[in-house]
């Protein structure tokens, strides 16, 4: 199952509050950041989820996810660096990092 880290927990509510957003939507897309057969992960921020979003919601950050995305995301974790004006979110193997 998809797991968060408290960094990244901490990056969706400072992304969202400030916004007066609900949440974030995190999708797999296609594009440039794509790398070869594998999806761009896209995120953003979202007033509410989708009619077909899986909505996760972790020490009161929420998170909107496709079925898709969420199949694609099942053995990751999302972590964020706070450091700098703007969080970074990476996505990683469950191995790689603990989670929330």
């Amino acid at each position: 199952m998809l797991g968060i880290t408290r960094e990244a927990v901490r990056a969706v509510r400072e992304l969202t509050e400030p916004e007066s957003a609900d949440g974030l939507r995190i999708y797999a897309g296609s594009g440039r950041f794509a790398r070869g057969n594998a999806p761009s992960i896209q995120i953003e921020v979202a007033e509410a989820p989708g009619v077909e979003d899986t909505v996760l919601e972790i020490e009161g950050a929420r998170l909107y996810l496709d079925s898709e995305t969420l199949r694609v995301l099942d053995d990751k974790v999302i972590d964020a660096d706070l450091t700098g004006d703007e969080p970074h979110f990476a996505i990683v193997q469950q191995a790689e990092q603990a989670h929330v």
